[in-house]
């Protein structure tokens, strides 16, 4: 026999041999990724009875929710929207929401040279609040804010 067709055999037989150990190594980390995955979901089920989330009723329906990944992210989905609901409903303003932009409070600026409309930043003002003052009066909820 040739020896090329013999170190074509064995390189075959090595190519499969690492393929089936890379197959081997991605099933048992699905595997744990998906026994960690249930091992989490009866407690978060409960979680979520208990919170009053899910209503008793629904318990199997939001079982079989939490079983598939996707429906999992759409669940995970719904619950962010609830969140930014409640938090427009209530208007919440945080210390960490420093630096953004005040959006849903529109102040109208009766001087010409209010800090939002003056070419030098940083200029002291001496007849009323500046812009930054109000927002982060507003965040503060200092009553002595310009009515917007």
């Amino acid at each position: 026999m040739n020896n090329s067709f013999l170190d074509d055999v064995l390189e075959l037989i090595e190519l499969g041999s690492l393929t089936i150990k890379k197959a081997l190594d991605e099933i048992s980390e699905s595997r744990t990724l998906q026994k960690q995955a249930n091992d989490l979901k009866q407690p978060l089920l409960d979680y979520m009875v208990e919170h009053g989330i899910v209503p008793s009723e629904q318990k199997e329906a939001a079982a079989s929710m939490l079983n598939s990944h996707a429906e999992t992210m759409q669940l995970l989905k719904a619950s962010i929207d609830k969140i930014i609901e409640l938090r427009r409903e209530m208007n919440i303003k945080q210390a960490s929401y420093l630096g953004r932009g005040d959006d849903g409070h529109h102040v109208t600026y009766p001087d010409p040279q209010m800090s939002i409309n003056d070419p030098y930043i940083g200029r002291r003002i001496s007849n009323g609040y500046k812009a930054s003052d109000i927002t982060f009066m507003r965040i503060l909820d200092n009553p002595v804010v310009f009515d917007s």
